[in-house]
């Protein structure tokens, strides 16, 4: 609708306004949306099953996945701060690392594969012993010396600004977005380094479990 229609009302609702668009088309879709919404003193409320539509315009976004309300927050919020591992993986490109684990005796640490990994803070021995941990892809570091895990890398590609990178650590696949400027090739090994703040752990129905 023209800006002058849009003046008489409070709330617009879109339904997948970005759907039949792609690259370009899409990401000029994206300014322009955001353009008429600065220009508009109520509310633009879209519906749409594309995260990245999602990420790309709004404030506030409503998560709701088998009639409910699983999460409402900025996209900020929803990547960083996950209420549950649906939520955690429907949200993030490339898709978040889930990757099985064991929360140990004392809720201050988590085995994964043969590695354990100390926890930002401790959570609840209570709550379950089989846990699912969540790493985003940009928030893991690849480095040549030093310890960490060691991982063996399977393949390199484009993806938009960065390279993505996926490994093999422990038996298990991993996900890493990087800086263009380091270049790894497949087959080499390297360390994975993660910090205690940037794992995610759920519990084994799916509810992210925050330490005390």
């Amino acid at each position: 609708p023209a800006i002058s229609e849009l003046d008489r009302a409070s709330y617009v609702l879109f339904d997948d306004p970005f759907v039949e668009l792609e690259g370009a088309s899409r990401r000029a879709a994206y300014d322009e949306f955001r353009l008429r919404h600065s220009k508009f003193e109520g509310t633009f409320i879209v519906a749409t099953d594309s995260s990245c539509d999602a990420e790309a315009v709004s404030d506030r976004i409503g998560v709701l996945h088998e009639g409910s309300l699983r999460q409402c927050g900025s996209p900020s919020e929803i990547l960083d701060s996950p209420k549950d591992k649906f939520v955690a993986e429907f949200f993030g490109q490339p898709e978040i690392n889930m990757l099985p684990g064991i929360l140990e005796k004392d809720g201050q640490a988590m085995l994964i594969g043969n590695q354990t990994i100390s926890l930002c803070g401790r959570i609840d021995e209570i709550f379950c012993r089989d846990i699912w941990v969540g790493v985003r892809p940009e928030k893991i570091q690849l480095l040549r010396e030093g310890n960490g895990w060691r991982g063996r890398i399977v393949s390199t590609m484009r993806h938009g600004d960065s390279i993505l990178i996926k490994l093999i650590v422990e038996n298990l696949p991993l996900r890493v977005l990087t800086d263009p400027t380091q270049e790894f090739t497949e087959g080499e090994l390297v360390n994975v380094r993660i910090r205690a703040e940037d794992y995610l752990v759920f519990d084994d129905k799916g509810i992210r479990l925050e330490p005390l």
